[in-house]
């Protein structure tokens, strides 16, 4: 029991035990466990080689310990309140903007989780160390003990030229993160001003019909493949409520506007084109067309994109701007059904003209955290022709438990989806629209087994897009074409179409709606 190694392990067990009672994600205690691994150890063997050093050395495992709990603690904290991880820049944007009023209330509003998560760190640190500092003997220094001791310190310092490694080491954890968000806070400020000074949206070449009610909703989906939807005949039946409404116009040769997020949603937008990606610099986006327009234009988002970033300058355009989830895109975060409550605030506005754009989370990766154990269907037990199709293209057991998660989050996904259009035809209003388009696909163990943004992958392009709208609903054509091949980049030019909305930014070419 003596060994530094085992003392090592000791430590790591910790977050094990926090993962396996579900207070820790495998990220977090993976990263945890294994950094606190290689500097316990190190201090360990180094307080075998310098006995001279004694204090020093177990100063320094004590304060190393404290800090590497203490930090566990925080993580442990942050996904018991708000479900987000700590390598979330909006953590680090909460705590250098709160003052000591929103501080108090923080306490006030969370003191039972504090209480226990304190309690937890100082039972958890003080059994630790009494282990292996109080109730272990001092080992004699050995040849052996000489050469792993400087194998672990050159392992330590190794391992922290990892970036994600060392982001989870709590000593570079704040000052990484604060660097990183006030750079980009301080890039878009710049941007926001630049673009502020370059784009003219001059509202005389605008036309559109005064004082007429209308009401889009436009949904954005977050890495949505058409490939694995049962309405586009997958084998799994991945979108049964979605299916039930025959209703739903189905779009079925659809290409996304790019293979990024940031790329694609710019695009779809704006005036920017893969041709032309740079437009966006120069011409106005839809909802600042819609509002000179007189449209009163929400943007409701389930992204962590609070201020920083491209995404953020646009939803700035909106007159009413909602971010629910307080988390990251790849982090832990809110399901999708958190926009439900701001959406139907939305609807019930009062206004006669409406543009309502909703951005979800859908399928991003981490697929696992897009939604709800109720929804986890698709299981390592799953045999079905899907599974047999994979097990005969030989994919290894982990790209298939990608797929199983990735489908469980598309069925997730079918639920929030029926649910928002449904919302919108419970209202009974005449002149209502609902648009649905992923930004773009996803890779998931289609063509190896790798899962993930692959630009090369058709599967990353192959997006749905389903419309539905009133009867009375004024369109520039009854009956768009379904079958018509067709890349999202154009789209900004089929919103301004239904919205009613011509002139110089308007190309009926690229309206996808209409029958020009």
């Amino acid at each position: 029991m003596t060994h530094p190694i085992f003392k090592g392990l000791l430590f790591a067990a910790i977050p094990l035990i926090h993962y396996l009672l579900g207070m820790m994600n495998y990220s977090q205690a993976g990263k945890t466990g294994i950094l606190g691994f290689f500097i316990l150890t190190t201090l360990f063997y180094w307080k075998e080689l310098f006995p001279t050093k004694n204090k020093i050395i177990s100063s320094l495992i004590i304060f190393s310990s404290i800090i590497l709990l203490a930090f566990t603690g925080f993580q442990m904290g942050l996904r018991d309140i708000f479900s987000v991880q700590q390598d979330n820049i909006i953590v680090i944007e909460a705590i250098f903007n709160t003052d000591a009023a929103e501080s108090k209330e923080f306490l006030v509003q969370y003191s039972r989780q504090i209480i226990k998560h304190t309690l937890l760190f100082f039972v958890t640190t003080a059994l630790f160390l009494f282990i292996v500092i109080k109730g272990l003997k001092q080992r004699i220094k050995s040849k052996k003990s000489i050469i792993a001791g400087v194998i672990f310190t050159l392992l330590t310092i190794i391992i922290h030229f990892n970036p994600t490694a060392r982001r989870a080491n709590p000593l570079f954890y704040f000052p990484i993160y604060y660097t990183k968000w006030n750079d980009e806070l301080i890039a878009t400020k710049e941007l926001t001003k630049k673009l502020e000074n370059n784009i003219n949206l001059d509202s005389t070449a605008i036309t559109f019909i005064p004082n007429t009610k209308r009401t889009l909703v436009w949904v954005i989906g977050e890495s949505d493949t058409r490939n694995n939807w049962g309405l586009y005949g997958y084998a799994r039946q991945t979108t049964p409520r979605l299916d039930k409404h025959k209703e739903l116009l189905i779009f079925k040769n659809i290409l996304s506007a790019d293979s990024g997020t940031v790329g694609s949603v710019s695009k779809m937008l704006t005036p920017a084109t893969l041709k032309q990606p740079d437009l966006w610099k120069e011409k106005p986006d839809v909802l600042s067309i819609a509002k000179t327009a007189g449209y009163k234009v929400f943007w409701l988002s389930n992204h962590g994109t609070d201020k920083r970033g491209v995404l953020s300058i646009y939803a700035s355009h909106a007159n009413k701007t909602v971010f629910t989830n307080k988390g990251t895109s790849r982090g832990e975060s809110s399901f999708d059904s958190e926009l439900f409550a701001p959406y139907s605030k939305a609807l019930e506005d009062k206004a006669d003209k409406k543009l309502i754009i909703v951005h979800i989370m859908g399928a991003h990766p981490a697929y696992n955290f897009r939604y709800p154990d109720k929804y986890n269907t698709y299981k390592t037990s799953t045999d079905d022709d899907v599974t047999k199709q994979l097990e005969k293209e030989g994919r290894s057991q982990y790209a298939i438990i990608f797929r199983n998660q990735y489908d469980n989050a598309i069925l997730y996904q079918d639920y929030i989806l029926s649910s928002l259009l449904e919302k919108l035809q419970e209202q009974k209003k005449q002149n209502t629209a609902w648009l649905y388009i992923a930004d773009h696909g996803q890779d998931v163990s289609h063509n190896s087994d790798f899962s993930g943004h692959n630009h090369k992958a058709k599967e990353m392009w192959e997006v749905p897009m389903l419309l539905w709208k009133t009867d009375e609903y004024p369109s520039t054509s009854s009956t768009p074409s379904l079958s018509i091949n067709y890349q999202a980049d154009t789209i900004d030019h089929g919103i301004l179409g239904l919205l009613g909305i011509s002139g110089i930014y308007y190309n009926a070419e690229y309206d996808i709606f209409s029958s020009n």
